[in-house]
């Protein structure tokens, strides 16, 4: 199954809606924060499709969650922001983090930069800022298994696809 992954759309529920609109095949969605608010917004409009959103730096609703911990297509995810484990200066704490709840997949935002890296056996990917850089990604799972992974543009429609 394929899971779209989000972060930091800061207000930009259009672009938002626009992507998952051009994939519309995705039933289940991440989001890693700045775009509590939107995000809600979009799981009502798409009603047959399953968000999960925690909450980042600029997000002030206290009723979501700064983390999560949940498996899709049997693969555990970390899911956080990043600010709180303060991955602009390193991801020791991330990683750290990551052992701890026994996660293969830790998604987080806060950089606004697309990363990809696998660290004792954890994949970590951060999707990019939808709203500074158009940036979101798309991730292959199932059958406990991590698949491919491709970087987007929104804009452009640029496919950057790693394996």
């Amino acid at each position: 199954m394929k899971v779209g992954i989000i972060s930091d759309t800061h207000g930009n529920e259009s672009l938002l809606k626009k992507v998952i609109e051009k994939n519309i095949h995705i039933d289940t969605w991440i989001h890693a924060g700045d775009g509590a608010s939107e995000c809600g917004r979009m799981k009502e409009l798409f009603s047959d499709k399953k968000f999960f959103f925690v909450r980042g730096n600029c997000d002030s609703n206290p009723e979501v969650p700064h983390e999560l911990h949940i498996s899709i297509g049997g693969v555990p995810f970390f899911i956080t922001h990043g600010h709180r484990e303060k991955v602009k200066n390193d991801f020791f704490e991330l990683q750290w983090m990551a052992h701890h709840y026994k996660a293969q997949v830790t998604v987080f935002g806060h950089t606004h930069y697309q990363a990809q890296f696998i660290n004792d056996q954890i994949f970590f990917i951060n999707p990019g800022s939808l709203s500074t850089r158009y940036d979101y990604a798309i991730l292959e799972v199932g059958d406990g298994k991590v698949g491919k992974i491709e970087f987007l543009k929104a804009e452009k429609d640029f496919f950057h696809i790693m394996e």
